[in-house]
């Protein structure tokens, strides 16, 4: 009978990584969805869930050593393909 193998600390950091994201994910759903909706659009549950992950994501990139804000937003415009497409210019209100 095969052994199962033993955990090792890389492995538990993943997991404990996962856990983290999928629950601040989870929390980030309903928030953006609510955000959306103020500005007359109506997300799927499936298009929030994708988004909490990704901005979860960027948020464990933020506070990472060596991160920040930069690196957040590096990381989500490499996740959008933002080079192939026309820049994103921020709101003007």
């Amino acid at each position: 009978m095969a052994r199962k193998p033993e955990n090792t600390t890389t492995q538990m950091i993943a997991l404990w990584s996962a856990e983290v994201e999928k629950k601040v994910a989870g929390s980030l759903a309903p928030v953006l969805e609510r955000l959306a909706l103020q500005e007359g659009v109506v997300l799927s549950d499936k298009q929030s869930d994708a988004l909490s992950h990704l901005v979860a994501r960027a948020l464990q990139v933020a506070a990472a050593k060596g991160g920040g804000v930069t690196a957040a937003i590096d990381y989500l415009s490499e996740m959008a393909k933002e080079s192939e497409k026309e820049p994103i210019t921020p709101s003007r209100r």
